[in-house]
């Protein structure tokens, strides 16, 4: 069963920011890009392997 991550406001604005450092700290979107894709990949791993992650309070 896979579930759905829901991101807050809080989450996407500091995903932005991340992606936003590293382009303009190399000049290029190329590792923004790549990074994101690694983020939703690893994201829906735990989406569907519900196991894989560690429980938080």
């Amino acid at each position: 069963m896979a579930l759905k991550i829901i991101w807050t406001e809080n989450a996407e604005t500091h995903l932005e920011a991340i992606l936003s450092y590293w382009s303009e700290r190399n000049g290029s979107i190329l590792y923004s890009q790549t990074l994101y894709k690694m983020f939703q990949k690893e994201l829906d791993v735990l989406t569907r392997y519900l196991e894989t992650g560690k429980a938080s309070s």
